[in-house]
């Protein structure tokens, strides 16, 4: 239903303006009603605009005029029905699309650039400046294509944006019911004739590229035939040698100018605006002073590549010579940072040129005085001169392209002469070595400074090496001593690893040493480091310090050795394992390794099993209760004694069994024994003190309970004063008999 109620409401819209536009007809004047009377009914109506009402301008001549007209007719028609306060603003974009249209109908009428045919080129000869200037307008032609071919591709990417903003705007005008509709037709209307005229631009363009790319062929072709055809004449290279050794002199010369004028920058001081025009106009000269080098070295190089290019020629079979590639690899690369200088002139003479026109705009509105008149008229002047060297600027790239053309050349006839395989394996050489040397200068860029010492990435990369080396030295040293001390059992591997210790800490203390002096360090210079590590020291260094020196304590006074058996103050107790620089690691019995500072062992009381001598007493206490035979016990004991595997019994370590007190609860005996710490053992869980004690107690105990030695218990007498108010036994026992008798209902 609301379909048909929207058909209806467009029909009674329609009908309406259809009258009103009759009954404003009769208002114009007789000439331009009698004039669209007559026009041809078109795809256009302003005030119903189609999606494809533009096409009536895209098609010939005669429906291009017409469409205009219409166009134009309509437009005037639609505005003079508006208020008169509104028809100001629409006037305006009425002349707006009206220049669009003229513009539009002078691009249609403009002729499309015509293809030229070939060159009928003939075999004559070609001298060596014949041959300079095929090559110069091939060049010019191929960079004058380059550009036109960029310039094209941007009026394309143009193209399809302004596409993609008329279709929105048609999309937002057909979806428009409002009163907007004939303002966004009007919109509309001028960014579509735009999009055409871009159209009619983007077809101009191509055409001119087409006809760019054939004269461009045909330059190409010529400059070939003439490479085929060109005769070398003696003169020729006698010119290209008298104009390298005038060059050079101009060159040398050049060079002097242009430090004389670079050292006289620095001599301007002062920030006023006299005063830096002044440097400003030192600078401009510099520039133009080395515009005018690059230029002469542009051209040395071209004479020396032409001269080169000029033998190749006369002798074609003869191999390259070590010396001529390298010339062109030389060329190459200096030819390159050439280009580079030269991109950097244009952007320097433009902030030159900005500085001078922002000084000018500053001194315009400031006070007239003597100074500011001086520095506006050398402004102004460095506007001139900065436009001069716009001009001047442009003379070098014509030329470092023409070099970097011949040096393609030259390659090209070395990849010819060598062939494909050997031609790949010269580029995959020359390519590693312009790496190596690329790699070579990156790794020699100062990163920060020691002292007056630039440090480079190459330093720090040598230093690591040497560093590595040192150690790598000190780990096999190292390893050899330990492989032939192990062959000596003389030695004992407590020096043996000392010794490792020691030599390790020297090897790498000298291989720093000469790690920083392979990157120029100068000890002597870097003092403040020493009083920078000093006061570390003194702050947060001086534990590790501490412990560090300790260490050397350690190992030079042999208090202790790896393999000795040690009890700390803090009760850690286990076997020597490693002695580092900042701490010792000590196993315990049940297999735990324990770091300990190297401080503890020499601040604290150490106890060590086996400092000199590892034989060693034990004291095993053990109690029997009272009553039993000593001489019974001593004889159980004893036999106990040599029953365990660490007994020592000789002339000097004899056990023994002494009677220590008569205790509370029974005799008290000690068992005194000597053991030999480090031995090869049956049971290694029994290496610590507690371990051999275990192993005596479990060997006395058994001899006792097989011979019936009682264990004593705790034994206590008490004495009871007063019981139930009985004094003595008699008079509890009669109570509680009194107690037993009497029946239980009365208890």
């Amino acid at each position: 239903m609301s379909i048909w109620l929207l058909l209806l409401l467009s029909l009674l819209t329609l009908s309406s303006s259809v009258q009103a536009n009759n009954l404003l007809l009769p208002s114009l004047n007789k000439s331009k009603a009698d004039a669209s009377e007559n026009l041809p009914l078109l795809n256009i109506d302003i005030t119903q605009l189609k999606a494809d009402w533009w096409k009536s301008f895209a098609g010939t001549t005669p429906t291009f005029d017409e469409a205009n007209q219409q166009l134009r007719q309509q437009i005037t028609l639609w505005i003079r029905k508006q208020a008169p306060e509104q028809q100001a603003a629409l006037e305006d974009k009425q002349e707006a699309i009206h220049h669009a249209l003229d513009t539009l109908k002078r691009m249609r009428a403009q002729a499309s650039a015509t293809v030229p045919e070939s060159l009928a080129l003939d075999n004559k000869e070609y001298q060596w400046s014949d041959w300079q200037q095929l090559l110069h307008n091939h060049h010019a032609l191929t960079v004058s294509m380059n550009e036109l071919s960029k310039e094209v591709s941007q009026q394309a990417q143009g193209q399809e944006l302004l596409t993609q903003q008329v279709d929105s705007l048609t999309a937002r005008y057909l979806a428009e019911e409002s009163s907007q509709r004939l303002t966004l037709a009007l919109e509309l209307i001028e960014k579509r004739i735009a999009w055409l005229i871009s159209q009619e631009s983007l077809r101009l363009e191509k055409a001119q590229l087409a006809a760019m790319q054939a004269r461009t062929a045909s330059a190409e072709q010529a400059f070939k035939l003439a490479q085929v055809n060109l005769t070398i004449q003696p003169i020729d290279l006698q010119k290209l040698e008298q104009e390298k050794a005038a060059l050079e002199k101009a060159i040398e010369k050049a060079n002097l100018n242009l430090r004389d004028k670079q050292a006289l920058i620095p001599t301007i001081v002062g920030d006023d605006t006299l005063m830096r025009a002044k440097r400003n106009e030192a600078r401009l000269a510099a520039l133009e002073e080395q515009i005018n080098l690059t230029d002469l070295e542009a051209k040395h190089a071209w004479a020396l590549l032409g001269g080169l290019y000029l033998q190749r020629h006369a002798q074609p079979l003869d191999d390259w010579s070590t010396d001529q590639r390298r010339l062109i690899q030389q060329q190459d690369d200096r030819l390159n940072q050439l280009m580079q200088q030269y991109q950097e002139f244009r952007p320097t003479i433009e902030r030159y040129r900005e500085q001078a026109q922002t000084a000018l705009l500053t001194l315009e509105t400031s006070e007239s005085d003597r100074i500011n008149q001086q520095s506006k008229r050398l402004n102004q002047q460095l506007l001139v001169v900065a436009n001069r060297l716009m001009t001047l600027q442009q003379n070098p790239q014509q030329q470092l392209e023409d070099n970097l053309t011949l040096i393609s050349l030259l390659q090209e006839q070395i990849r010819q002469h060598d062939g494909r395989v050997k031609s790949a394996f010269k580029n995959l050489d020359a390519t590693l070595e312009h790496a190596w040397q690329t790699t070579g200068e990156w790794l020699n860029i100062s990163l920060f400074k020691m002292g007056e010492t630039p440090v480079t990435t190459a330093g720090i990369i040598r230093v690591f090496i040497i560093i590595m080396m040192a150690w790598w030295f000190s780990f096999w040293l190292r390893k050899g001593l330990t492989s032939l001390t192990t062959r000596n059992q003389k030695i004992a591997d407590a020096t043996v690893y000392t010794i490792n210790r020691i030599l390790h800490y020297l090897i790498m203390l000298i291989g720093i040493m000469i790690a920083l002096s392979s990157i120029g360090l100068d000890f002597s210079s870097v003092a403040w480091i020493a009083g920078a590590l000093s006061v570390g020291i003194g702050f947060g260094l001086q534990s590790i310090v501490n412990n560090f020196v300790s260490g050397l304590i350690i190992m030079f006074e042999r208090s202790l050795k790896v393999g000795d058996f040690l009890e700390l103050q803090s009760g850690v107790s286990g076997t020597v394992t490693q002695i580092n620089m900042r701490s010792t690691i000590i196993r315990t019995p049940d297999n735990l390794e324990i770091v300990v500072p190297n401080s503890e062992f020499i601040s604290g009381r150490v106890v060590n099993w086996t400092l000199t001598d590892n034989d060693r007493r034990l004291r095993i206490p053990f109690n029997v209760e009272y009553g039993t035979d000593k001489e019974q016990v001593v004889r159980l004991v004893m036999q106990a004694a040599r029953k365990v595997p660490y007994t020592l019994e000789d002339e000097t370590h004899e056990p023994q069994v002494w009677m220590t007190n008569m205790g509370d609860n029974g005799l008290e005996f000690e068992l005194l024994v000597w053991v030999r710490q480090g031995i090869d053992i049956e049971v290694r869980r029994a290496d610590s003190r507690q371990g051999l004690r275990a192993a005596y107690l479990w060997e006395i105990e058994s001899a006792f309970r097989e011979d019936g030695v009682g264990m004593p218990f705790p034994q206590r007498d008490y004495y009871i004063r007063s019981i139930l108010g009985q004094d003595s036994l008699e008079g509890f026992v009669k109570v509680l008999n009194a107690v037993k008798s009497a029946p239980a209902h009365s208890v």
